[in-house]
């Protein structure tokens, strides 16, 4: 399975957004000393990592190849924050697709 992890949370809802929400895998938190969640947190997602260098890239440089629809794009990033949310108040460190687990994805 070709996959692509950051720590930036934009990033990740960006690729959420070309890809589609499904392509989201998992959600990691760093655990620190004392459970302390004040630390990076891991997306992972199920795209091509030589794809999404170059979306990264374009991002980076605010390059006008990547057309977003704003409204579509924080839906995706609420959709994300939403799965990091529910897994924190769980708490759980990491959340994993269900999609994912069933191998429906990858």
């Amino acid at each position: 399975m070709n996959t692509f992890s950051t720590q930036d949370i934009f990033i990740a809802s960006l690729l959420a957004y070309l890809y589609g929400t499904d392509s989201l895998i998992c959600i990691e938190d760093a655990e620190f000393s004392g459970g302390s969640r004040r630390g990076s947190t891991t997306y992972t997602l199920a795209v091509p990592q030589d794809e999404a260098a170059v979306i990264v890239k374009q991002y980076e440089t605010d390059s006008e190849e990547l057309n977003i629809m704003p409204r579509a794009y924080v839906g995706c990033y609420n959709s994300v924050v939403a799965r990091q949310k529910q897994m924190r108040q769980k708490g759980h460190f990491f959340w994993n697709s269900p999609a994912w687990q069933r191998g429906e994805i990858g």
